[in-house]
């Protein structure tokens, strides 16, 4: 019972802040959406921010975890694709999280909020910037990896972005292309 409910919190309260944001909701509305009372809550997450940290380690773990396994050795292109795939397979599977995630990297930098979430930003950055540090190691890039790291985790966001938007659809294809796109830029005809 006592998994169920904080489990119950949990998808709750992630419920409520991808629809309105961090700010915008508080602990009693969170305690009363989930039927339990706030020391309830508070037992279980000690604070509102505690909720918001468990729910960023929970939840977006199995996704980092996958992206520091990847292997960097083999291709730029090759290791990009698998980046796109793992990150867009995981929005695809947890859009409200996925929302939330990116609401909170976007959040105002003093905010807690934005603190609980850099961490994870920065791990998801750090996994992609290994491809490209490896690429330039073997003499296939000459671009700083940080800087090439940055601008594809932002197309991987844009992205996901316009799939929660509903413009498209994250699969296979949309990996394909966010990475064509990055190493061979935009179809130009010139006219």
């Amino acid at each position: 019972m006592a998994t169920e409910t904080r489990e119950s919190v949990l998808a709750h309260a992630l419920q409520l802040f991808s629809k309105r944001g961090y700010e915008g909701v508080g602990v009693q509305e969170i305690a009363a959406s989930a039927g339990v009372t706030k020391p309830t809550l508070y037992y279980y997450f000690k604070s509102k921010q505690g909720l918001l940290c468990t729910l960023l380690n929970e939840r977006l773990s199995p996704m980092l975890a996958a992206l520091d396994d990847q292997d960097a050795t083999d291709g730029i292109e090759s290791g990009l694709h698998r980046c796109a795939e793992t990150v867009f397979g995981y929005a695809t599977a947890d859009p409200e999280m996925y929302r939330l995630f990116l609401a909170l990297i976007f959040a105002p930098p003093e905010s807690p909020q934005f603190e609980e979430a850099a961490g994870h930003a920065k791990r998801q950055f750090l996994a992609m910037e290994r491809h490209f540090q490896h690429a330039l190691e073997e003499g296939v890039l000459q671009d700083a990896p940080a800087l090439l790291a940055a601008t594809f985790q932002g197309a991987i966001h844009n992205y996901i972005t316009l799939f929660l938007l509903g413009h498209i659809q994250l699969d296979r294809h949309a990996a394909q292309d966010v990475v064509h796109r990055f190493i061979h830029g935009i179809r130009y005809s010139g006219k």
